[in-house]
């Protein structure tokens, strides 16, 4: 996720430090595993230089299937399907990938973000060639689509403009198999909510509002008296932080600096839900040392933790 934001929030950047618009494409494929065409997947995995032996096999899986229906006592005929990849099969996602992943070798109007079957398109131009090379982009990536039988869907694609919150809305009109792709304010990619001013805002009121919902459910489940005792301190400690903490930071790296009251709320929430187990008082010591006494760091200290860690990725 992260090697997909870099690139995209980068461009962002400069184009509002630049005092400028660039017009990002979110693009939607219809149901893009049952649309993969078997026969150009089998072709391209040729091209790849798969071994002869390992693509028979792949075409086995593909074309030798067989589903039938129960509903109580009533069997259905048996279908067998010739085109998609199987529903839920742990290769499925794989061979997509393969399938698709050509695509980013697009013109160079505009990079290509991949992840899976999300695809952004983001424009090498800012301003009005900005939309010139995204409707470019377009043009050529519906010839892509058209010639190895795939199905984007325009009614759920959508293009942000991300700009200055002082410059105006630019009139932004890209259109996509004949249709208008329809212009948003913000648009979510991979979990993340980007608006067109880049705030983030949205996505830290959402965050606030999961995290206060998983403390409840986690104080909610840890109130029941199973055994006559509380549970262990460590299962506590590490559910707060599967289902609190890995809730509240994912991405964080990128949305979370300037916001301190999404971080309070993430603290409030974890030190809620410990507190259950270590029985302090509430009055004795303030959230900070709550955790500390349970052993937590703070939102300050896993946000810059995680930041200090991207960063030496990306070194």
């Amino acid at each position: 996720m992260n090697e997909q934001f870099l690139p995209l929030i980068q461009s962002v950047q400069d184009a509002i430090e630049s005092k400028s618009f660039r017009p990002v494409a979110f693009v939607d494929i219809t149901r893009a595993d049952d649309n993969v065409w078997s026969a150009g997947l089998l072709l391209k995995l040729r091209d790849f230089g798969f071994p002869l032996t390992l693509i028979r096999w792949i075409k086995g899986l593909l074309h030798d299937r067989e589903y039938r229906v129960r509903l109580g006592s009533w069997l259905s005929r048996t279908y067998c399907p010739q085109e998609g990849l199987p529903t839920g099969d742990t290769l499925s996602c794989d061979l997509f990938s393969l399938f698709y992943s050509d695509v980013a070798l697009l013109p160079r109007t505009a990079v290509t973000l991949l992840n899976a079957d999300d695809t952004l398109l983001v424009p090498l131009s800012m301003g009005t060639d900005g939309i010139a090379d995204l409707q470019i982009t377009l043009d050529v990536y519906r010839k892509y689509c058209k010639r190895w039988r795939l199905q984007p869907s325009p009614a759920k694609s959508a293009v942000v403009v991300f700009r200055p919150k002082r410059l105006p809305a630019p009139d932004v009109v890209v259109k996509m198999d004949g249709s208008n792709l329809p212009v948003m304010a913000s648009q979510k990619y991979l979990g993340v909510i980007l608006d067109e001013h880049l705030t983030f805002q949205e996505q830290a009121n959402s965050v606030g509002q999961r995290v206060m919902i998983e403390s409840a459910r986690l104080r909610n489940f840890l109130s029941y008296d199973l055994l006559g005792d509380s549970p262990p301190v460590a299962l506590v400690l590490a559910l707060v932080r599967s289902r609190i903490y890995n809730t509240a930071f994912y991405g964080c790296e990128f949305w979370m600096w300037g916001k301190p009251g999404v971080m309070r709320k993430i603290e409030r929430a974890a030190a809620e839900a410990v507190n259950l187990v270590l029985r302090l008082p509430k009055a004795s010591l303030p959230i900070s040392g709550v955790l500390v006494e349970a052993g937590l760091p703070s939102a300050c200290q896993e946000l810059a933790g995680r930041t200090l860690s991207l960063g030496l990725r990306i070194y």
